[in-house]
């Protein structure tokens, strides 16, 4: 055993994993300690060439075998045993390269999580096979080995480090210094994504996680993760600015402690479908990881108080988090197999969470439809995950109830909200079934005519309950004047309940009934707004006095924009024209946006006439909306993303769409809005009338790159919960404040590409004018998560100065060639191109957020000049993904709008194969001269290459062509357009001929099937087709069954015995003993693989 000093990065990170204690021969189970103290973060170091076995293993066998021996009694009483988990587990690394590495990861997860079983009990009965011991941490055998080799199907890899626990390569690091300052973990996540995952999907089977450093930053993701997505990895009191760490250190390498590497393995790694219906991994965020177990710890401590307030900002993962406490809570073997109620306080929302959970396949889920179903659940004792809404909570009498359900009701009845509508009536149906029949008349009188309004709007019948026994004191059901919350619905200790939006949930005394009803029950609020001082029952019910700010956990705005789980806000004023004259807004304003509650909508409506008829005025629509669409085809269509108009009411969403559908196709925008039936002042909305499916449907349509669908125009609808990361502008024109303004525009915050740097709010009501009015909170950060595009303006000047400074002398009037030539040697050395292009990065994200602002005209012509250098110096140099990155699409257009094109200086290559050149030299050169120099280049490649096959026959149709041309057959954009398709052809054919031919190799399986071939053949009796098809059938399925030793054990050899008397009995009708035995021993010869060494 020894102690060695790191000199690279993958050993620098190897001794932060091992305290630099390394191994010679194979340490055993349990964490790494030297002297008594744990050894790093407790994992043993084992040199590559010390490991049992060779580069086409994934897995290292004999730890494997050892770990199933040690944690299985039914395997230790028979060894052997092993060697048929092995061959399971074996089958699901082959399965990669067919199933998808993600399906294959997600059957390997259930093997590795011990919910899967084999015949190894009395009698042939299934038992649990357990692979890794998660109660007890030192129970595992835990190894760190660099050069981690693996040969795959498609290639080969050598991973800088490799973290295998009981011979499971479970982590993939790849840890290499920067060669030069622009190479970053970027680059490592790349190989590992882009290479590796795509080359060797095998290794990635076991993957817990992988990890990319340079050693100045360290970010972790799992497989199929796009590289942006991934993050870091940070304490509970992490402040530190990520600008000022230089190196990585043990806390951001935290996700790799074993016990945290198993607790992700076990609780906090999902298999999700997608928006794309794609499956999808999901491995927690650090922020995910430490709130949830703060969660389960109080929880499961008996004298920590039974509750907590989480506030994490909106976009960085809320809804997941509530999937992983829920998942961890129902698991955790002190609570009993705990209920958890997920609680929210809007029917839409209810669906989305809903959605989110069956998604990630949380089991045992139900949802609690209506106050019935709720009451019955928890009386019953129901041990499961229970979606519900806040709503189905109550403690007044069945009257009393029903009063406040109808008038809900007409309320969301006169708003269209027909899904909110119907649940109300459910819930008031139930209690009205309950009554005496001689009572209760004017309310079921009320109920009838809000009765058939509903189905009059939702065009369907709605079933209702049966009348029930009126309640008694024997029934134990609540009497009509009995309070609900007199006995409560469950008083047990082991319901925990998840509140989202906690602050909504406060309103009234709906909290209040909420916990009468759970007396016992643990309550934690989450939020994605922080909770000011002044909402003191969102305090009081969640808050507990002994947590700092009184929050359990809070990852604020900063935090998200810092670890890039959520991009910054900026915020565009418009003109004074387009806002509304201010005495309009005065009272109504402050009257609109002071406090008003989801619950109190209707008054909002009552309060708005002056102001509505002022924002929905013809010519200040037309105004504000032709602006709309010059910011939407300058700014957001070029960058393939989206956008959100957000207006008055319904009918400002009409107007809206109509005078946009003058200036847009009518495809690119669609309308999104609550629609109830024909009765007046309803028709009008007909259109937009949809089902929870078609709104999905469409939604899906908006979420997808390449559908028209680009605009969304609402009011209500959308702007709390939709999630659509390509969203990335929202124009608002309706008064929003404090919680609701800031849960809307956050719609715009989601990470997507390398286009979105920021969400876009463009506000025509002068909202961000006094944003410390508009958004009111106690945190102080939170009035700085708003930027205004001017101060991203006046950062223009100075960065281009910075850029500029690096060409000093250079003279721009010598001509394009010259210049760039001169340009080349001011940057000299591979450092200083780096410095170079990671000032223009900065520099090209304020030029695509500001433009086409007419500003940027006094900056073009130097813009569009270092633009052409740092594409130059980014094609020649490779690398460096964060700094050398393509040019955004308002810098691309720019770029060739200000070359001065000369034909005869560019390659034909260059003019024929990129099309954006190829577009602008087709809108800007004379086409007769164009066509001409075009052809000219191409006949002189084309007899360049005469001796490649094919080529003569382009040189013919080039000459066929330029007659049509010269006889005018043809016009000159058509004859570019026909002879860029000649080059490209020419291209490929000349590519093609330069390809050696590769000779296949010789494998003792070619020379296995010829020998099975010849036995076939010399039946005598068996059709030559006949035996061609059984040999190809035996060679397919023993390649697809074996594993190295196979053919040295009884447990591999039997099942492969009885596979190809199997495949003979299919082509042959029988398998005749001596024939079958030949057989068997030709596959034992030519196909045996390797047995890994002991």
């Amino acid at each position: 055993m020894t102690s060695k000093k790191s000199s690279t990065v993958a050993t620098y990170l190897r001794d932060i994993l091992t305290g630099g204690v390394t191994h010679d021969t194979a340490a055993g189970p349990g964490l790494a300690c030297h002297s008594r103290q744990l050894s790093g973060l407790g994992w043993h170091y084992l040199a590559p060439i010390n490991l049992p076995r060779l580069p086409h293993d994934i897995l290292v066998a004999p730890y494997v075998r050892e770990a199933l021996t040690r944690l299985n009694p039914e395997i230790a009483a028979a060894p052997e045993r092993a060697d048929e988990v092995l061959y399971e587990l074996r089958a699901i690394l082959r399965s990669a390269r067919s199933d998808g590495l993600i399906k294959a990861n997600e059957a390997m997860t259930e093997w590795f999580r011990n919910d899967k079983t084999m015949p190894f009990g009395d009698n042939h009965e299934h038992t649990a096979v357990r692979l890794f011991d998660f109660e007890n941490i030192e129970a595992n055998h835990f190894i760190v080995t660099t050069q981690y080799r693996a040969q795959g199907e498609g290639g080969s890899l050598c991973a800088d480090l490799v973290l295998l626990v009981n011979g499971f390569p479970l982590v993939v690091i790849e840890a290499k210094p920067p060669l030069r300052p622009s190479i970053s973990w970027l680059d490592r996540a790349s190989t590992i994504r882009q290479q590796y995952e795509d080359e060797v999907p095998e290794l990635f089977v076991c993957n817990v996680l992988n990890v990319a450093t340079d050693g100045r930053e360290l970010r972790y993701g799992s497989i199929g993760m796009p590289e942006n997505l991934w993050g870091p990895w940070r304490a509970l009191d992490d402040v530190t600015d990520p600008e000022a760490a230089a190196t990585v250190t043990a806390t951001n390498m935290g996700m790799l402690a074993p016990a945290t590497l198993l607790d992700i393995l076990e609780h906090f790694t999902l298999f999700a479908v997608n928006d794309k219906k794609q499956l999808i991994k999901v491995v927690c965020r650090c922020q995910q990881y430490q709130a949830t177990n703060l969660i389960v710890d109080r929880v499961a401590d008996p004298n920590a108080p039974k509750k907590g307030l989480i506030w994490h900002f909106q976009g960085s993962g809320k809804s997941y988090l509530m999937v992983f406490a829920a998942k961890k809570l129902r698991l955790h073997p002190a609570l009993d197999n705990p209920a958890v109620l997920v609680v929210v306080d809007r029917v839409d929302l209810d669906t989305q969470i809903g959605n989110t959970f069956h998604g990630a396949k949380v089991e045992n889920l139900v949802k609690a439809k209506t106050r019935a179903e709720l009451k019955s659940m928890l009386r019953a004792g129901t041990k499961k995950v229970i979606i519900t809404t806040i709503f189905r909570f109550g403690d007044e009498s069945a009257k009393q109830e029903a009063n406040r359900l109808l008038r809900w009701t007409k309320t969301r009845l006169g708003k269209g909200k027909l899904d909110e509508a119907e649940t109300y009536l459910l819930d008031c149906a139930e209690l009205l079934a309950g009554l005496d029949p001689n009572e209760g008349q004017t309310l079921r009188d009320r109920f009838a005519a809000l009765h058939q309004r509903f189905e009059a709007a939702a065009g369907k019948a709605l079933v209702l309950p049966e009348p029930q026994a009126v309640a008694s004191e024997d029934t134990g059901e609540d009497s009509e004047d009995e309070p609900a919350s007199a006995v409560p619905l469950n008083d047990a200790h082991n319901v925990i309940v998840l509140v989202d939006e906690a602050h909504r949930t406060q309103e009234g005394d709906l909290g209040r009934k909420m916990q009468a009803a759970l007396p016992h029950a643990s309550f934690f609020g989450l939020t994605g707004t922080p909770i000011n001082k002044r909402d003191r029952n969102t305090f009081n019910t969640f808050g507990a006095k002994s947590d700092e700010g009184r929050y359990l956990h809070r990852y604020g705005f900063e935090d998200s924009i810092r670890d890039g789980a959520t991009l910054p806000l900026h915020f565009v004023p418009r003109s004074s024209e387009l806002k509304v004259d201010e005495a309009s807004l005065s009272e109504e304003f402050s009257q609109m946006t002071g406090g008003l509650s989801d619950i109190d909508e209707a008054e909002l409506i009552r309060q708005a006439t002056r102001f509505g008829v002022a924002v929905k005025a013809p010519a200040r629509v037309a105004r504000v909306v032709a602006d709309i669409a010059e910011h939407f085809r300058s700014q957001v269509r070029p960058q393939g993303l989206a956008a959100m108009i957000v207006t008055y009411d319904r009918e400002a969403c009409l107007l809206y769409k109509a005078e946009l559908d003058k200036h847009l196709s009518p495809a690119v925008s669609d309308v999104v809005i609550s629609v109830g039936n024909e009765r007046k002042g309803e028709s009008e909305y007909l259109a937009y009338k949809r089902d929870r499916d078609a709104e999905e449907k469409l939604l899906e349509r908006y979420r997808k790159p390449s559908d028209p669908l680009k605009i969304l125009v609402v009011t209500a609808k959308l702007l709390t919960g939709f999630d659509a990361p390509i969203l990335q502008t929202m124009y608002l024109d309706k008064p929003l404040r404090d919680h609701t303004l800031l849960q809307a525009i956050c719609r715009t915050n989601r990470v997507y590409n390398d286009n979105k740097q920021a969400g876009v709010i463009v506000d025509y009501l002068g909202l961000f004018e006094k944003t410390a009015e508009a958004l009111k909170f106690d945190e102080v950060d939170v009035g700085r998560m708003v930027a205004s595009i001017e101060a991203v303006k006046q950062q223009l000047p100075e960065a281009m100065e910075k850029c500029l400074a690096f060409f000093e002398g250079v003279d721009r009037t010598q001509g394009e060639q010259r210049s760039h030539v001169a340009a080349l040697n001011k940057l000299g050395s591979i450092e200083r191109c780096d410095a170079f292009g990671e000032h223009f990065r900065f520099l090209s994200k304020v030029w695509e957020v500001i433009s086409p602002d007419p500003m940027l005209t006094a900056y073009a012509d130097d813009y569009s000049w270092l633009a052409r250098r740092y594409k130059a110096v980014r094609q020649s140099g490779g690398g460096g993904q964060q700094i050398w990155q393509e040019l955004g699409p308002q810098t691309t257009q720019l770029l060739y709008e200000h070359l001065s094109f000369n034909i005869g200086a560019l390659e034909l290559e260059d003019i024929v194969l990129d099309d954006e050149l190829f577009a602008v030299i087709q809108r800007t050169r004379d086409p007769d001269a164009t066509a001409e120099e075009l052809a000219t280049k191409l006949e002189d490649y084309l007899r360049t290459n005469q001796g490649v096959p094919k080529i003569p026959d382009f040189l013919a149709r080039l000459q066929d062509l330029k007659k049509k041309y010269e006889k005018g057959m043809i016009q000159s954009h058509e004859c570019m357009t026909r002879l860029r398709n000649l080059g490209k052809g020419a291209f490929a054919a000349v590519e093609e001929s330069e390809r050696e031919p590769v000779p296949p190799p010789v494998r003792p399986e070619d020379e296995g099937r010829a020998k099975l071939s010849e036995l076939f053949e010399g039946v005598g009796t068996v059709e030559a087709e006949i035996v061609e098809m059984l040999v190809a059938d035996i060679d397919k399925a023993v390649q697809a069954e074996r594993f190295p030793g196979w053919s040295e054990s009884d447990g591999g050899k039997r099942p492969m015995r009885k596979l190809i008397r199997g495949v003979m009995f299919d082509h042959l009708g029988h398998a005749d003993r001596d024939l079958h035995n030949q057989a068997v021993a030709y596959v034992e010869t030519y196909y045996a693989v390797q047995k890994e060494p002991k």
